[in-house]
């Protein structure tokens, strides 16, 4: 899943210029889960808002992003 996610996401042109923006592109990632897909986003330079209506899942996406050291906002 990972290498799917990045693969879109390499081919996306913003991507391909991250010195185009004055700031960061925002991403929502809705029903979020553990906060891969966020992750993900994060590491390619989105400023990313994850939701997920379980609180327990959104627990681990928390935990999973500060031990990546990324900034997602659960």
């Amino acid at each position: 899943y990972r290498t799917a996610v990045t693969s879109v996401l390499a081919a996306h042109t913003a991507l391909a210029y991250p010195g185009a923006y004055k700031q960061a592109p925002t991403a929502l990632d809705v029903g979020t889960g553990t906060g891969l897909f966020a992750m993900v986003l994060a590491q390619h330079g989105f400023a990313v808002r994850a939701i997920d209506s379980c609180d327990a899942m959104l627990n681990v996406a928390r935990r999973c992003s500060r031990t990546a050291s990324l900034w997602v906002a659960v």
